[in-house]
């Protein structure tokens, strides 16, 4: 090696050092902050309120045209998705929730922050068994009616709609109902049919009539989800169940003398159901409980 001369490993080192000298004196370097993103918007949860018994549709896409998925029940809750959107003079909402994602009428929905809570079974009543093995699958049926069901498949009419509501699974039970009760209602919540327990010291046939009248709602709700839109469409689902019990009541008795009041009642029934008359008169006895769907 040359006298004077510095090793090549020796430059290598003094020239590292003087570039840590140099950094030093620069200060230190900080690392490059990522991109803030702008916070994500709050959650909404929507709530169905004030549909009445019969509840409310979640559609495909906006509007009272687009195809109906599924009928909830007042109190139920699902994540917004999107909205509101204007149709058919109506702002309506995306929703998500329950294994359902549609579009629903705002007129029947509570917005709010927040997210829905976990969903649990219901429990089943105790009082209620499966019943008879005639019983298509779907259908939970209290003891004491059992033979009004067994007595529906008597009638062409009454069974078949007891085998189409069976496929929206439904509870029908015995309740105390108030006296201006038709004998019976049906309510989205819990797919839950109740018979008035005064329809029980009539016949079988008294009450598996009544029955068709609330398995008839069942069906229109539940496995066509034709809720109302409108005050004349709950009018109309009235119309259709009130048909069914008159064919259900001449199926059965084909006919035969009435014995009791409520007998007479239907009797007197089967003659007007089918009159240009009948739906005037449903619409004035309805009117209330109709009115509700006057907001769509």
């Amino acid at each position: 090696m040359p006298r004077g001369s510095v090793p090549a490993s020796r430059r290598l080192v003094a020239l590292a050092l003087a570039a840590l000298v140099a950094l030093a004196a620069c200060g230190t370097v900080s690392p490059v902050a990522p991109a803030s993103t702008p916070p994500a918007p709050p959650s909404r949860l929507a709530t169905v309120t004030g549909t009445g018994q019969f509840g409310l549709n979640i559609r495909q896409l906006p509007g009272l045209q687009g195809q109906r998925l599924a009928t909830v029940p007042d109190g139920y809750q699902a994540a917004v998705v999107s909205g509101p959107v204007q149709q058919d003079g109506i702002s309506w909402y995306k929703l998500r929730g329950g294994g359902v994602t549609g579009w629903a009428s705002a007129s029947y929905l509570t917005i709010s922050a927040g997210t829905p809570a976990p969903r649990t079974p219901t429990p089943t009543a105790s009082v209620a068994s499966a019943g008879s093995a005639n019983n298509p699958p779907g259908v939970l049926v209290e003891a004491a009616l059992q033979p009004a069901v067994d007595r529906l498949g008597a009638s062409p009419t009454g069974e078949a709609v007891l085998r189409k509501a069976a496929r929206g699974l439904v509870h029908i039970t015995v309740a105390h109902l108030p006296s201006a009760s038709e004998g019976g209602e049906f309510t989205t919540l819990g797919h839950a049919i109740r018979i008035a327990d005064s329809v029980m010291k009539e016949s079988v046939d008294v009450q598996a009539t009544v029955l068709a009248h609330e398995l008839q709602h069942a069906a229109d709700i539940l496995v066509d989800h034709d809720a109302p839109d409108s005050s004349q469409a709950c009018i109309n689902l009235e119309l259709r169940a009130f048909q069914t019990q008159e064919k259900v009541w001449l199926e059965l008795t084909k006919p035969s003398p009435a014995h009791t009041p409520m007998e007479s009642e239907l009797d007197q029934l089967s003659h007007v159901v089918n009159t240009p008359a009948f739906p005037q008169k449903l619409a004035v006895a309805y009117a209330s409980e109709c009115s509700v769907y006057s907001k769509s």
